[in-house]
């Protein structure tokens, strides 16, 4: 039987989740700065970073549907009680 996820359990895994990408960057302007550099140069001011993110949200939707989509119908059947 799968478990839900408390309030404390989402929290701890977008903390998780952050540390990981700040971890992440630092990898990668320490290994490749002058990549970086030249990519936000091109690209404009911390562009790549934005992208970053935004494709590690994306990932992180796909890979928390089922939890996303337990919460939503958890939230609706709360509403449909009232």
């Amino acid at each position: 039987m799968i478990r839900m996820p408390t309030r404390r359990d989402v929290f701890l895994c977008w903390l998780l989740f952050t540390i990981a990408m700040a971890v992440v960057g630092w990898l990668l302007r320490a290994s490749l700065p002058s990549a970086l550099a030249w990519l936000n140069g091109a690209l404009g001011a911390d562009t790549v970073t934005v992208a970053m993110v935004a494709t590690w949200c994306v990932g992180a939707f796909f890979a928390y549907r089922p939890l996303l989509r337990a919460f939503l119908a958890k939230r609706r059947r709360a509403a449909v009680r009232q």
